[in-house]
């Protein structure tokens, strides 16, 4: 979740070590505000190994405009650099939304275009998540997102209702949204205890 797409090259060349840490960290920066030292050992992982790293997103300003304005309000040109994106916020994904992100009591217009942000994000992200599995159908993926995006009505279900790909959901467990004893089967595969 972390790098857009049009960052790609960027990555590449990071795995390729063609970037210094500092040189990166600034890219990094420019993709993602949460502080460098809680992924850089991912990232590190990741070059050490040569495993390749997908950039999944879109740029904020898509999302933030979603979110203030609304689907409808994005151009010609903005819907273009999309996927297919069908914007139909039903009950069972606002319920979604509000759960994974602990804002119960938020509901009208505003909360209904933060839903259609979100469900542009998800569908985005698995999105480029299935052309990168189109061109390299051995791979397997993980993908580094926030809970967010992670329970099975985000990212998965615009992976399964686009392909047949298999996938696990793992979410860490996150007092006050993500509890065990709350998450079952329709929400994540496993759930990761502190």
């Amino acid at each position: 979740e972390m790098f857009r797409r049009d960052n790609q090259t960027n990555l590449d060349r990071w795995v390729a070590g063609e970037l210094s840490e500092r040189e990166f960290q600034k890219i990094y920066y420019k993709n993602w505000n949460y502080p460098w030292p809680l992924y850089r050992d991912i990232f590190l992982y990741a070059r050490k190994y040569k495993i390749p790293m997908v950039g999944l997103n879109v740029p904020p300003e898509v999302t933030r405009q979603v979110a203030r304005e609304g689907f409808a309000s994005l151009s010609p040109k903005q819907r273009g650099d999309l996927p297919m994106v069908t914007c139909r916020v039903d009950p069972e994904y606002m319920a979604f939304v509000r759960r994974s992100l602990g804002m119960h009591g938020h509901g009208g217009m505003e909360f209904t275009k933060f839903c259609e942000a979100q469900l542009v994000w998800d569908t985005a992200m698995a999105w480029s998540l299935l052309r990168y599995l189109e061109k390299n159908p051995k791979a397997t993926v993980v993908v580094v997102a926030g809970s967010g995006h992670s329970w099975k009505l985000g990212i998965p279900a615009q992976i399964q209702s686009r392909s047949t790909v298999p996938f696990r959901v793992i979410l860490p467990e996150v007092p006050g949204r993500v509890e065990k004893e709350h998450i079952g089967l329709n929400e994540a595969d496993y759930v990761w205890l502190e």
